[in-house]
């Protein structure tokens, strides 16, 4: 779960620090991405550390899209979301941008960063 969850607020984080115009507030937000890093650090390497076996993988695989999905909808629930315009200088991401950076972020390291372990959602196509 630390995985899923602390490498989709660092993705986040990433996101929403690179527009910020404010040095306090840039300085704040990144300081809050180090630290969602090194939790999602902690997933990956107790990951690492302890493989687990064909039977957990099966497990993991199996329900790794159902994991991945709730950590999603709960990043980019509507109701999340103030209403009116973003304000991305002030570190306060659009829904459209915030889904783009939650899902950039299962695509390019969640899902990849598990297929390393040989853990792939029963409907994605093994490479």
């Amino acid at each position: 779960q630390t995985c899923i969850s602390e490498t989709i607020a660092s993705g986040w984080l990433r996101a929403c620090v690179q527009p910020i115009e404010s040095p306090r507030v840039r300085a704040a937000y990144a300081l809050h991405l180090r630290e969602e890093l090194n939790h999602a650090r902690v997933g990956w390497t107790f990951l690492a550390a302890h493989p687990p076996s064909a039977g957990m993988r099966s497990a993991l695989s199996k329900s790794l899209r159902a994991l991945v999905d709730a950590n999603v909808n709960a990043w980019v629930n509507e109701e999340n979301f103030l209403s009116g315009d973003a304000l991305p200088a002030h570190g306060f991401l659009s829904r459209t941008d915030s889904i783009a950076a939650v899902q950039g972020t299962v695509d390019k390291v969640i899902y990849p960063g598990f297929a390393l372990h040989g853990i792939r959602p029963s409907s994605e196509p093994e490479h």
